[in-house]
């Protein structure tokens, strides 16, 4: 393990860029329509678009990076509730949609955490 441990830095930063970059452009297809999305239409969806694009923003330059994955992470869980309750007995096709992104928020926000523990 001590021959990875000088890509962690690296590897952190690569992982905190890509997925601010992913997560920012989720929330710009839907703030302002572009890349083929199409613009919410309740609050709860301009709530989510907006906590998307400002949170990806934030994780993607690294400022206030675990609040921001925190916050992310909050917004998956209510966008996994929320969408879609017609297929709710579809738990595959759940996991699939809103399980992996909720995974990766969760993974952004305790990456951080790990690493000061281990210290």
């Amino acid at each position: 393990m001590n021959a990875l441990k000088k890509f962690e830095p690296t590897a952190y930063a690569a992982l905190r860029i890509v997925f601010g970059f992913l997560f920012a452009c989720h929330g710009a297809t839907k703030v302002f329509g572009v890349l083929g999305g199409h613009r919410p239409h309740s609050v709860l969806d301009w709530t989510g678009a907006g906590i998307e694009l400002v949170c990806g923003v934030l994780i993607l330059i690294g400022l206030l990076t675990p609040l921001a994955a925190f916050l992310a992470s909050g917004e998956m869980v209510v966008a996994y509730f929320h969408g879609s309750p017609a297929k709710r007995f579809s738990a595959a096709e759940e996991w699939r949609r809103a399980g992996s992104d909720l995974l990766l928020c969760r993974t952004v926000y305790r990456v951080p955490r790990c690493r000061q523990m281990g210290r």
